[in-house]
């Protein structure tokens, strides 16, 4: 592939993932699953806009992205967290990988499986897709110990399973008679490739940790890059376990640096950006085929370690009277990187055994990995751990008024100007005043109130009583940072949201009157009421309208009225005190 190939497919991928992302927006999917919906239509099973051997040019990008997942979650378990949380995850780790394989290893055996493919599907079933469980987690901004407990036991998973399967293929190896040096010699290359990933790991983070303090902070993001940088290709060449080491990396910076929190506050941007085409790649690279060609084994497979991963949290949850950890389970579905290098490294080593494995591992991944990012956000929205603004797909910018605005700046940009231009000081709030509003009912439900905020463009709402009176607003910014809890949903009304109206204005007001109120306030609209009967909705100003009228006026040469007199304040409203901050978007 030429250069130019290169940055075409590149561009092509990431314009590709920004619908994906706005997909994934409108029809409530993680946007980890929307790259890998994406990536399927394109590759070639699909479209074929992505052929294989360009995914092949993009394996190192794909390397460092899970190099930067697994060194950020390393990052979170220092020695203090770790303790506070050891003893409260071990019985839920250990309860779901036994029961995981245990499951799977006995129910493949039931389907006539043989023992050895049963041992290693049994053990690559404990391994949990990384990069696909983290940054749904990072996308919701969950926060809670469902999280917590989610991302140590995607760490406890993956070394777990990297360790029992090395061991495991060494037994199969000998058992089969394919060794091709002595039994001690085979054990101490397993053991040095662990301890030799880790030790590079731990080395390569304390080196992070000691220079980090001697550079200046807007390079230390070239340090944190370099290091994974060198760090995974150190392994692609040694052939050791790049997972482990960068996952080792992390735990080292998390107990030596200063300040290991703000380093992957530093690299979410370059995360978040090298995992998007991770995603799409790795959609592109699924084998619809070889799920299909899976059959009996592949669906035994899925049901059999879905069923381990739920049951076991399940089961201690219920014994420890734990119930925000029912469903914890569910948010160890996914599975990808680590369960592929595994069944690829067996593959290379004694490919009788290991193309049958491959196959069912790359069939199965194409169900683990669109659903599984479905029930990792479903396990942390359930626990209660969600903000409402990522529950909710919600945007302040309506795509027709701004494509209205650009056709009048086009317009503008070539000589013309509006007709309808009229001065600033001549223009009273009920020319600019809409009259067609979402309102919400008092006795609204919660999920009404919910649809309302998605279906809608702005970021405050009017509850209105039965006789059309303003009863209060409800502004998004309260709520979008509030953590959603589906468990008293239908126990909410909207009037238990709203919160009285901060100031109201006249029909007749003018719009310097507007002005000086939206100088003085965060909200998006101000309501207009009517004298009689008092309080009656008439319609609200929106800031917009309002900027949009005084750039036309300034346009026309007009000058902008510079105060007006003092607002209405809403009857229920104390004075306005010195510690409002004013808006400088008015």
């Amino acid at each position: 592939m030429g250069e130019l190939d290169l940055l075409l497919t590149l561009g092509f991928l990431l314009a590709a993932a920004l619908v994906g992302n706005q997909l994934g927006d409108l029809i409530h999917i993680p946007k980890v699953t929307a790259y890998l919906l994406i990536g399927v239509l394109l590759g070639p099973m699909c479209l074929n806009a992505i052929t294989e051997d360009q995914t092949h040019h993009f394996e190192p990008i794909i390397n460092l992205a899970m190099g930067l997942v697994l060194f950020n979650l390393g990052c979170n378990f220092s020695r203090s967290h770790f303790r506070q949380i050891f003893k409260r995850v071990l019985p839920y780790s250990v309860a779901e990988m036994v029961f995981t394989f245990v499951l799977v290893f006995g129910g493949l055996l039931l389907l006539g499986v043989s023992l050895a493919m049963s041992l290693l599907l049994g053990t690559l079933a404990l391994a949990t897709a990384p990069a696909t469980t983290i940054l749904v987690l990072k996308e919701t901004e969950s926060e809670g110990p469902v999280t917590r407990f989610t991302e140590s036991l995607v760490a406890f998973n993956n070394f777990t399973c990297i360790i029992i399967f090395e061991v495991l293929f060494l037994v199969i190896q000998l058992r089969d008679g394919i060794l091709t040096g002595s039994i001690s010699s085979e054990i101490l290359s397993v053991i040095l490739e662990i301890t030799g990933s880790i030790a590079l790991g731990l080395f390569a983070g304390v080196m992070v940790a000691y220079f980090s303090s001697m550079i200046k902070s807007y390079r230390l993001i070239i340090l944190y890059i370099a290091s994974i940088s060198i760090v995974v290709g150190i392994c692609e060449q040694t052939e050791i376990s790049y997972l482990l080491s960068c996952l080792a990396m992390g735990f080292a910076v998390a107990n030596t640096a200063e300040s290991a929190p703000k380093i992957t506050r530093d690299l979410s941007s370059p995360t978040l950006f090298l995992c998007v085409i991770f995603f799409v790649i790795h959609g592109s690279e699924m084998k619809l085929d070889k799920f299909f060609a899976a059959g009996s084994v592949g669906a035994g497979y899925i049901i059999f370690r879905m069923a381990g991963k739920y049951l076991g949290p399940y089961l201690v949850s219920l014994k420890r009277e734990e119930k925000e950890f029912h469903n914890l389970g569910l948010a160890l579905t996914a599975q990808a990187g680590a369960a592929i290098a595994l069944s690829m490294i067996a593959q290379e080593r004694y490919p009788e055994m290991g193309t049958p494995l491959v196959n069912i591992i790359l069939g199965t991944v194409v169900f683990f990995e669109i659903a599984g990012p479905l029930l990792v956000k479903r396990t942390v929205i359930k626990a209660g751990e969600v903000p409402l603004v990522n529950v909710i797909h919600h945007s302040s910018i309506d795509p027709v008024e701004e494509f209205q605005s650009l056709g009048k700046r086009l317009l503008q940009a070539v000589g013309k100007k509006s007709t309808k231009e009229t001065s600033p000081e001549e223009t009273t709030v009920k020319a600019l005043m809409r009259k067609k509003l979402d309102t919400i009912p008092q006795t609204a439900t919660f999920e009404e109130v919910i649809r309302l905020i998605e279906h809608s463009h702005d970021d405050t709402y009017l509850v209105i009583g039965d006789d059309q009176s303003l009863v209060g607003v409800i502004h998004y910014r309260d709520l979008s940072h509030t953590l959603f809890d589906p468990q008293i949903g239908s126990l909410v009304r909207a009037d238990d949201l709203a919160t009285p109206a901060r100031f109201v204005l006249k029909p007749d007001a003018s719009i310097a009157e507007a002005s000086e109120l939206f100088n003085k306030t965060q909200d998006d609209c101000i309501p207009i009421v009517s004298d009689e009967p008092a309080s009656r909705l008439e319609g609200v100003i929106r800031k917009r309208d309002l900027v949009r009228h005084f750039i036309r006026g300034h346009q026309a040469g007009q000058e902008i009225p510079e105060k007006g007199p003092e607002p209405t304040k809403a009857p229920s409203e104390p004075e306005e005190t010195s510690e409002t901050s004013p808006d400088t978007d008015a």
